[in-house]
Formats: C-alpha cells, structure tokens, sequence
C-alpha cells in the first residue's frame, strides 16, 4: 500500500508537469470518479438504512421477548400461588409421620412431580419443613438436613419479607432463579416453603440476544444478574458499561446506540415490576454484523474503482516513458513530499529541479549546525548509558565503532574513570547555597577547563547531584609516568579551582585502568564504592583503588560497645541531653576512620534504637511514620548531618514516644496500688510490699506516687484507716481498741495518730458526732 501511495504521488504530482501526461490522467481520473462516487454512495445510504431497520428489528425482539418474560414469570407465579394454598397443601407437615404414613409421602410426591412438570420453565420443584426436623422433599426422595450451612441456607427462604418473591441463588456451581412462597400462606411464622428453581439453559434461551456477537441480561434492583449465556456467572465488563448508561436514561424504556471497544452497538431496554423487585431487561445487538455484507459490496466496488484508476495510470506511464525518463530519473532523485506545497508556482520541471536543489543545499547546512550542535549532548548521552551499564549486550567491536563515529580514538586506547564527589552543601551561607545542579554545572565547567590545559583526551558527565566523572582516553605508548604526573596536575587544579569557586570540599576517586570498553561500567561502579573509604576529618582528597588493599591492612579499629550502650540505655531512661552528649561522642569516634566505618556503624546504632522501640512495647515504623530510615541514612554522608539526622529523625521522635507510654503505664501501676491499699488497708501493707506487687522499687514507686497521687505513701494509707475509724465511731458501737485493731493500729499508736489529725481523741469525737446528730 505504501508503495502504491508513492507512485501515485510521484507521477501524479511531478510527472504530470508536462502538458500531455496532465491531461491523460485527468481523463483517466474523471472517469473513475462515477464508480468511486456510487460505491461511497451506497456505502452511506446502505449502512444508515441498515442500521435502522436493525434497530426497528431490535426494539421487536427486546418487546417481544419482555413480553414472554412476563407472561411466563405471571404464568409461574399464580400456579405456585395456587399450589402454595391447594388443599393437599394445607396439612400440618410438621406432624407427618415419614416411616408410616407412606401414603400420604406418596401423594406428596406426586403433587411436586405435578408441579415440576406444569411448566416447560420449571426445572426442579423442592418442599421445605424446618420443624420439627429440617427435612427436604423432592419429586422422588425426601433428605433429612444435618449440616448447618444447608440448613442456614433453606431457612432463609421461609425469612423472606414477603409471602411470594423470587430470588437468584449464590450458589456459583448452580445458579438459577428460584421462586418461593412459604407456607402456610398468610402466617406470620411460616414452617416451611414451596421452592421452585427455573431452568438455567431455558431462561438463558428465553433472554438470548438476537445474534451472537451481542449480549442480553436480566437484573433485579437487588443486583442479581441473569445472562442468555447460561456458562456466565459474573457480569462481563461490557454488561456493567451499558448498566452504567441505562441508569443515565430517565425513561423506563428505551433504545440508543452504545460505542464499545471500537463497535457500535444498538441497546434496548425495558423495566418492569414482579412482586415488589424492579427488573431491568437489556439487549445489545452490534450494527457491524448487520452491515458487514453491504459494506464489503461498497468496500469492492470503491476497489475496484482505484484498481482501474490504478491500471490506466501505469498504462500513460508505459507509453511515455522512454520520451520523459531522463527527467523522470531525476526527478525521482529530488523528490521529497514535503516541499510540494511551497512548488505552487513552480511552471515546468527545470524549475522545478532549481528550487529542490537550493532547499536541499539549504537543508544540508542546517543539518550540519544541527549535528554540531547535538554532538556533545549525543556523546554525553552515549557515556551515560556506557558507565551505568546499559550497553552491556553490545560486542567490544560495536561499541568501539560507536566511539569512533563520536569522534573518539578507540584503538591503541586505555581508559580510566574519575569520580569527582563534592562536598559541605549543608554547611554553606544560605546566601552562597545554589540548587545542586547549578553548583556541579559549575564544577564540571572547572574540571573541563583544567583538562583543556593538560591537553588530555577526555570526556566529562555531569550528574547533577554534586558529583562528575571523567574518562581519559589515554594512548597505549604513553608511558606510566607520564599518565601518573598528568592525572596529579589535574587533581590538584581541580581541587583548588571548586574550592575556591564553590568553597565546597572534593574527593577524587581513581579507577583502574582498562583496554577494554565493556569493563568500564564495573570499573566505574568499583570506584563510586571507593568514596566510602574517605578519611572524615580531611577536607580534600584523592583515593586511588590501587591503594586501597594496602589502606585496609594498616586500618585498626575497634567498635565503640561502651558508647553504643551509654546511648541506650540513656534513651531507655529518657535522659535527652545524656542520649545526645553520647550520641555526639559516638559519632565522632566514628568519623575518625573513613566514612564506610561510619555508616557501617550507624547502620548498628540504628538497628539497636530499633530493637529499642520493639522491646519497649511500641508498634514497629509508627514512631517514625513509616519512614524508610535505613535508605534515608544511606543517603547522607557528613558526620553533622549524619549526627543531626538521628537526633531528629530518630531519637527525639521515640523519647516522646516512650515517655508518652511511660506516663500511661505509671497511672495504671499506682492504680494497681491505690486499689490495693483500699482492699488491704486493715493489714501490716508497706510501701516495700506494694512495690513488689507491681515490680517497681520502693524509691520509684514513692517518687511516682508523690507526683501521681499529689501526697506520699504513707499519708494516703493514714488517710484511708483514719476514714475507716470515723465511719466506725459514728455508725458503730464498736470499742476504741476494737477499731484500732479492725483498721490496723495499736490502741495507744491510733488514739496519738487520730488526735493529731483530728485534734480530739477517738471517744471525744464519737460523742460530739453522736450529739451533733441528737
């Protein structure tokens, strides 16, 4: 097809620049309009005619089949209306004797057999007794019902509001309609119910939709579906669109037309009311499988129309082609469709050649500013994907040939990976803080220049987020002092030039050097990890991986335990300013070896804070609200902000976490203690024993107690005897020794102790109550 549309366009629009070629095709065209013209005329007039004439058809059948629905729904419902109050019917079942009464079993029998056979919808007809027994009875067999769940399930037959009502079952391996009445009729507290099950396969060919392509469904206002597909459970996702659009309908019955999938259907429906349910009846019918048959006849006729268009044009071609090839030939050659309108004007084909030449020449220089333009951001975008690992299924030959299209040399090459990593961001003037790209702009413009002046080759990627990397092409002939005092003199201008420009600090990481292009991308990732091994308490630095083995023998370190402890066990004693003098020491022991020793060691700070949090009873992420703290400390790398991280990101938050549960748990122990001392107010209880009671010491629970209750320990207890007497003096005939004794005193002890609070002795305020109350 495509080469069809450039022909035609070639010698239509550039051949029939000559006078006689013009007027051949135009004649040609002109007389394959009348076919093209009629077969689009039938194609539009046929559909439309078509498709409303199925629509008229679809309107009928969804009438019609509404109509049957409905007389065979009424038709149901008075036999078994008349069925439910026979006579036969009106016996109490819940007396039948099923091991003598054989006959009338029998005659049970017959009549559900009569039932189920009185309809050609009637698929299974079923009596259902819930007293005394659950039992169940068919057409030829009757089952006693043991298990719950069957018996869950016909009791909520007889619960339904209404005497007669039809339901769906949610029974996914059988699901047909079922119509119940329960029985007797007109009782409120039925025993028992008629149920009749419709048959599936002759309800889904009562709502079959007219063709097959289309869909019908039945639902009551309940959300119970029916399908005339009897395999369907569930309604499909075109069931539930055209739900959707009738619902935004306000006649209760209707047809319109329903786009789905890239068809157009034509859907009528109806609503209808059956002992007290709203049905909804829908049928979708698609216009396509109507109007295919026309629309092929017009589809062949416009066809073969073009393909006589298309035989005369190659015919005018033939004939004049030895006379107009060499202009034909190069006019295939400056061909491009895109310039035809601006050829508007153009009279013959020589003018025609002079203007696409110059829109050519015109085109090949913007072209070339073009290309000059984009190649630095080509060969960035290639290392880019190079370093990070992206062409990893390329050959060593490919990507070589991809680096010599970009202008670099590839062969007789080495190469060696820089990472450059900035750092101090948090720790300049707001008035000096740029975005981060800006200041690594900034940086790689430095670095750039630097290399221009060691003239070495090389490319530098900017990465945005305060770090660069630099690959050097470095020529296998030079010698390895050479590349050595090069790469010095670049570190030491770099260093000093971000300095002084950003006054930010760096750390130069060196690769190792490689022949290959596909080991650069592991070579890089080795020397990004490098940058851990950076010594904390240098400003600028410059690691080399070479040195790194050696680096890591002379390394002698040793966890700080002690510390780690000191921190928590301040937090689990709430000491906020103990926590961050520990914290601070930490740290900093920490940050004087490089900084993977730092992190490593963080990470195990963090995790014994964790376990912290879980063993003091508090719900794992709610303290820190769900936040992924192990990948946010990964991502900081100075020791303040690693120091000013935990202290509010992690510590603060769970001091007041655990102060919070401290407070609660307090209240209840000292109500603990409080309901104690009034139970056993009368025993020798000590503040030694209620400590034991609620596993406290003696000097924590006096403290709590104090601050709680609002008075120490043995004046609440005082108060609480010194009460107890009063009641006793006043309401009882009780002697003074008596009562000492009942409320845990010795006489002598409780007369001082009653008069110093009271300021009269036991007998002298029974008898001024007892006459206050005479």
């Amino acid at each position: 097809m495509k080469k069809l549309k450039g022909m035609l366009y070639q010698f239509i629009h550039f051949r029939s620049r000559s006078y006689y070629q013009k007027n051949l095709i135009t004649l040609l065209i002109l007389a394959s309009l009348p076919g093209m013209i009629i077969g689009f005329v039938m194609f539009v007039i046929s559909r439309a005619h078509i498709e409303g004439e199925l629509k008229e058809i679809h309107e009928n059948h969804l009438y019609s089949t509404m109509k049957t629905i409905e007389e065979q729904f009424s038709y149901v419902e008075e036999l078994v209306a008349h069925w439910a109050v026979d006579s036969s019917f009106k016996e109490n079942y819940q007396e039948i004797d099923l091991a003598n009464k054989y006959k009338e079993i029998h005659e049970l029998y017959q009549s559900l057999l009569i039932m189920e056979g009185s309809n050609h919808l009637i698929d299974r007809v079923e009596l259902y007794i819930n007293k005394p027994t659950p039992i169940v009875f068919t057409k030829d067999r009757y089952r006693h019902l043991v298990q719950a769940e069957q018996i869950d399930a016909f009791d909520d037959f007889v619960k339904g509001e209404r005497t007669l009502y039809w339901r769906k079952s949610e029974d996914q391996e059988y699901s047909p309609l079922r119509l119940v009445h329960k029985i007797p009729s007109g009782i409120d507290q039925p025993y028992g119910a008629i149920i009749v099950s419709l048959n599936k396969e002759k309800m889904a060919n009562l709502l079959r939709a007219p063709y097959e392509e289309g869909t019908a469904f039945l639902l009551t206002d309940k959300g119970q579906w029916l399908f005339g597909n009897s395999s369907r459970m569930e309604p499909e996702e075109m069931d539930q669109a055209i739900l959707n659009e009738v619902k935004t309908h306000k006649h209760t019955t209707e047809t319109f037309l329903f786009e789905w999938k890239q068809s157009t259907y034509s859907v009528t429906y109806e609503t209808f009311t059956r002992l007290g349910n709203t049905w909804i009846y829908a049928s979708a019918a698609p216009l396509s499988s109507i109007t295919a048959p026309v629309l092929i006849v017009s589809k062949w006729m416009i066809g073969v129309s073009l393909g006589i268009l298309f035989i005369a044009i190659i015919l005018s071609i033939i004939v004049s082609k030895r006379l107009y090839s060499p202009l034909a030939q190069l006019l295939q050659k400056l061909n491009d469709p895109k310039y035809e309108q601006s050829h508007s004007n153009v009279c013959n084909e020589f003018e025609l050649i002079e203007e696409r030449w110059n829109n050519l020449s015109k085109e090949s220089r913007a072209l070339k500013t073009q290309l000059e333009t984009q190649l630095p951001l080509m060969r960035e975008g290639f290392l880019l994907q190079l370093i990070h690992g992206y062409l990893y299924s390329l050959r060593e030959s490919d990507l070589k040939e991809r680096m010599q299209k970009f202008g670099w040399k590839a062969e007789e090459t080495r190469y060696l990976p820089i990472f450059i990593q900035l750092f101090g961001y948090g720790k300049l003037e707001d008035t000096k803080k740029d975005e981060e790209g800006l200041l690594t702009f900034m940086a790689a413009n430095i670095v750039e220049e630097v290399l221009q002046e060691i003239n070495l080759d090389s490319s530098v990627i900017n990465f945005h987020d305060l770090s660069l990397c630099i690959l050097l092409f470095i020529p296998k002939h030079m010698d390895k002092s050479e590349v050595t005092e090069n790469i010095n003199e670049l570190n030491h201008q770099v260093i000093s030039g971000i300095n002084l420009t950003t006054q930010m600090d760096v750390s130069i990481c060196i690769g190792r050097m490689t022949d290959s292009v596909k080991a650069i991308p592991n070579i890089f990732e080795e020397t990004k990890i490098s940058l851990s091994f950076r010594n904390l308490q240098e400003r600028n630095q410059i690691i080399e991986i070479e040195n790194l083995d050696l680096l890591d023998k002379s390394i002698h370190f040793e966890y700080p335990f002690d510390v780690e402890k000191e921190i928590v066990h301040a937090i689990r004693l709430r000491m906020e300013q103990d926590t961050m003098m520990h914290l601070h020491t930490f740290v900093q022991t920490l940050s004087n070896v490089n900084e993977a020793f730092m992190k490593q060691g963080m990470y195990q700070l963090l995790g014994r804070i964790v376990e912290v949090e879980m063993q003091s009873g508090l719900i794992p992420n709610t303290v820190f609200d769900g936040a992924n703290l192990y990948e946010q400390l990964g991502q900081i790398r100075e020791p303040d902000e690693v120091e000013g991280w935990f202290k509010h990101e992690v510590i603060l938050p769970l001091l007041e976490q655990l102060s919070r549960k401290q407070d609660e748990r307090m209240k209840q122990l000292i109500e603990k203690v409080t309901s104690l001392l009034q139970e056993k107010y009368m025993e020798d209880i000590s503040l030694d024993y209620c400590a034991d009671h609620v596993n406290l010491s003696p000097s924590i629970l006096s403290k709590v107690f104090k601050d709680i209750v609002g008075v120490n320990f043995i004046d609440y207890l005082t108060n609480i005897r010194l009460s107890k007497a009063k009641e006793l003096l006043v309401h009882t005939d009780m002697k003074i020794n008596e009562i000492a004794e009942t409320i845990g005193y010795k006489n002598s002890y409780f007369n001082r102790l009653f008069k110093k609070h009271e300021g009269y002795t036991p007998g002298q305020y029974r008898e001024i109550r007892r006459d206050q109350a005479g």
